[in-house]
């Protein structure tokens, strides 16, 4: 995700806006660029531009982390589930495109934020049972082991972003070529 080049000639910014910003901010400076100080001065806005749309702080984490669970978690499910070819393949392309700094800043900020936290946690829980469905459909599994195999490649993933954020888009998909076949799936 990136900030669009028209977003800075706004003279008006808009609540979404903001969002994007924070989004961008998060990214490329983690949870410590999110103050309305740091905001204001990169969007050349005034506080009264950002109380406009947010009463607090917040708020504003609040929609921040309500966009990024709707755009990196509800948007990724319902493609996923609408896919065309193999669900598991599709979930895991779609997945693979997001953007892991942004993922990296989100965790960041729930260590940091009880309510953050919340959401995180809650979207977890989406992803790990959207993905244990899917394995639970394929036959192969059963429900527990379904559910095991989830938390499984979803604590990879996170673990990954987390623990190796050099890794390349190329060296992931290798990884992930390898869990495949360790996991017999390929």
């Amino acid at each position: 995700m990136s900030i669009p080049s028209t977003l800075f000639q706004k003279k008006r910014f808009k609540r979404k806006d903001w969002v994007f910003l924070g989004l961008e901010a998060l990214k490329d400076g983690g949870p410590d660029s999110l103050t309305v100080e740091e905001l204001c001065t990169l969007a050349s806005k005034t506080r009264g531009s950002f109380y406009f749309h947010f009463s607090t702080i917040d708020d504003f984490l609040r929609s921040l982390a309500d966009y990024w669970t709707e755009e990196f978690t509800t948007r990724i499910i319902e493609r996923a589930a609408d896919g065309a070819f193999e669900r598991l393949d599709l979930l895991n392309q779609l997945a693979g495109r997001l953007d892991p700094e942004i993922e990296q800043g989100m965790r960041q900020m729930a260590a940091r934020n009880a309510l953050i936290s919340e959401i995180v946690q809650q979207a977890d829980t989406e992803r790990i049972n959207f993905l244990s469905g899917l394995y639970g459909r394929s036959g192969k599994y059963t429900e527990d082991a379904a559910q095991a195999l989830a938390k499984i490649e979803y604590a990879a993933l996170i673990g990954f972003q987390l623990t190796m954020p050099e890794m390349t888009g190329e060296q992931s998909r290798k990884l992930y070529d390898q869990f495949l076949k360790l996991t017999g799936r390929q």
